[in-house]
């Protein structure tokens, strides 16, 4: 359990199996410290992994790390069949339930990222399901003082990315050069923190290295790089409700994650086919331009919508 007055922690290890390697911040034991957030995982995936699988109840978002060697292909039941490139982010509103995949662009190449669950406020954990591409040539940036910022989600230094979500977040990459400061405001009704990915940073007094996590005080988020660093800011107003986690499903009660698991029995979220990794290799391979639909000439999806 993290003590309240410790400001740093490291992630923790996840899953090491093949294919997949992750550090993952959970709702167990950091609840009132990343709440409207359940989950946050840090992977690196070489291998096809998880098979079309439902989600329902809250938001998952998978953000491609700018420096990540390849990307992902995704699909769902709501119709989409697109790449997500590196410095890509894409969002699936899962709400009454769908249906999606994720795997690698090449099989035994490291793709790099986050995949992040944001949880509904109960009176959304029901809502039409829709889904958010978000391009790396349209995430907004700003630079300043050494600092550059991809607003991802939310809003930051008055810019705000386009991508709008059932609970308001936000979620900002930020790359510090060498001798830079961060200066990130966090409000008192939010949570905060910054997850360093590379390099080093210094706040209060304190050394914070790759894979561990500076939880923002009450002024916010303030930090400086000697040698430079990459991070990700995340923040949230906390929903402070129950959360019944229900393998892919999150509910508000008993009642409706056994709602959410018949619907899912009965297909109401759809039906997907599973990529052919085999096709998406020799595309890659082969130099095809990614986002080019002949990637796909060797796999054509079987999917039927989910149903409301």
């Amino acid at each position: 359990m993290l003590q309240a007055d410790i400001a740093v922690t490291t992630v923790p290890r996840g899953l090491d199996v093949p294919g997949l390697i992750t550090r993952d911040l959970a709702d167990e034991g950091f609840r009132d410290r990343i709440d409207p957030f359940l989950v946050i995982s840090q992977f690196d995936m070489t291998g096809p992994v998880f098979p079309p699988h439902p989600h329902a109840g809250f938001s998952v978002a998978t953000y491609i790390f700018p420096e990540s060697k390849i990307g992902f292909w995704n699909q769902d039941t709501l119709g989409n069949v697109k790449p997500v490139t590196p410095g890509s982010l894409y969002l699936i509103v899962a709400g009454a339930g769908v249906m999606h995949e994720e795997t690698v662009s090449r099989s035994g190449r490291h793709a790099t990222g986050f995949q992040i669950w944001i949880d509904h406020a109960a009176v959304h954990r029901e809502v039409t399901p829709r889904a958010f591409h978000l391009a790396a040539s349209d995430v907004p940036v700003t630079a300043r003082d050494g600092v550059t910022r991809r607003i991802l989600l939310g809003t930051s230094g008055g810019v705000a990315s386009p991508v709008d979500t059932p609970t308001a977040v936000r979620l900002v990459d930020v790359e510090m050069k060498p001798g830079s400061t961060l200066r990130e405001p966090i409000s008192p009704n939010e949570t905060g923190f910054a997850w360093i990915r590379s390099g080093e940073i210094e706040a209060a007094g304190r050394s914070v290295p790759a894979d561990a996590v500076l939880f923002a005080d009450d002024g916010g988020l303030t930090a400086t790089s000697e040698s430079g660093a990459r991070l990700t800011v995340f923040a949230g107003r906390p929903l402070r409700q129950p959360a019944v986690p229900a393998g892919p499903f999150v509910a508000s009660n008993a009642t409706q994650a056994a709602m959410f698991r018949d619907r899912y029995a009965k297909g109401l979220m759809g039906k997907l086919d599973p990529f052919d990794q085999g096709a998406l290799d020799r595309a890659h391979d082969m130099g095809l331009r990614t986002g080019d639909r002949k990637c796909l000439q060797d796999h054509s999806p079987r999917s039927s919508p989910a149903s409301s």
